[in-house]
């Protein structure tokens, strides 16, 4: 199973299937950065990612699921979705949940580092078993990425997989976000995500303000503060993640296309992510990864990617 390749799953059978007693199952993997790509052609199955699963420790990460052929069905909080080819979803790997597929069937998976997606999303929590349709709107962009990623046989360079990812994303936070939109929300989760799209929006200018954000989308700043606050957050701290986010995916992207001396300086990176003062930038980057600014460009100038692993065989 795809999903078996990234956490700890239980497989069964799916009822009513009649047929061999193991599932014979042709799976390659690979890495694009710090996102896990699976490619799966198996029969029908039960996968279960049970309470004991999640007990063996926190994954940190979502897992996208994109049916090729067939169609899967994801059950987790007491949702149920059902996808079809192109579609995907997305399942939380730090709860419990259920993929079923009645029949043969060919899926892509992704594992996302909760990191990268949830600052992109009001409420991660609700941002999962939602159907993604994959012929319309951002879900139909978000889809056609994911494929032709999948596709892409060559090995990539440094920079190139790690721009690719960042875009790839950001493409599935906006797919998302459109289809938890359509379902009824209460006004003030759909006043937050205006807050993190203008945020997103003006990140990198120094001067960016509260009262800007609040006076774009019409709201006063005492309800924007509120806003944050019921999501255990501050405006500035909002735009601080945010920032230091974008200065170390910048840092990683120019160390990977030159080594750790090329392309732009700490400073230049620091005033491009909407920071003025360098020395300020370096210390809060330490205090939030745990290393300055040009350890981080050298760590990842000499860092290496992986390439694909295939496998084939027979599981119980």
């Amino acid at each position: 199973m795809a999903t078996e390749a990234f956490a700890p799953v239980s497989l069964s059978r799916s009822p009513g299937d009649e047929g061999d007693a193991g599932f014979l199952t042709a799976c390659s993997t690979r890495a694009v950065d710090d996102l896990g790509i699976a490619w799966l052609d198996s029969g029908a199955q039960q996968v279960h990612h049970l309470s004991r699963h999640v007990a063996q420790g926190p994954s940190g990460t979502y897992f996208l699921n994109l049916p090729l052929v067939g169609e899967g069905m994801a059950l987790q909080d007491g949702r149920v979705s059902v996808t079809g080819p192109g579609d995907f979803v997305l399942v939380d790997g730090d709860r419990p949940f259920t993929l079923e597929f009645g029949t043969r069937f060919q899926q892509l998976a992704i594992a996302i580092p909760r990191h990268r997606l949830d600052p992109l999303l009001a409420d991660p929590t609700q941002s999962n078993c939602v159907v993604i349709k994959g012929d319309t709107g951002a879900g139909a962009i978000a889809s056609t990425a994911i494929q032709s990623l999948a596709a892409q046989r060559c090995r990539l360079r440094p920079r190139e997989a790690h721009g690719i990812a960042n875009v790839l994303v950001e493409l599935v936070s906006l797919a998302v976000t459109a289809a938890v939109e359509q379902r009824p929300a209460p006004l003030r989760l759909r006043r937050f995500q205006a807050v993190l799209d203008e945020v997103e929006r003006r990140l990198c200018d120094p001067g960016l303000r509260p009262q800007d954000v609040a006076r774009e989308l019409s709201i006063s700043v005492s309800y924007l503060t509120k806003l944050c606050s019921e999501h255990g957050t501050s405006f500035g701290r909002i735009v601080l993640n945010r920032r230091l986010d974008r200065a170390r995916s910048l840092l990683t992207a120019e160390a990977a296309a030159g080594g750790a001396g090329a392309g732009m300086t700490v400073t230049e990176v620091a005033n491009a992510c909407g920071f003025s003062d360098s020395g300020y930038f370096a210390r809060a980057f330490r205090a939030r990864f745990g290393t300055t600014p040009t350890e981080h460009r050298c760590a990842t100038a000499q860092r290496e990617r992986p390439a694909y692993t295939t496998s084939v065989g027979r599981t119980p």
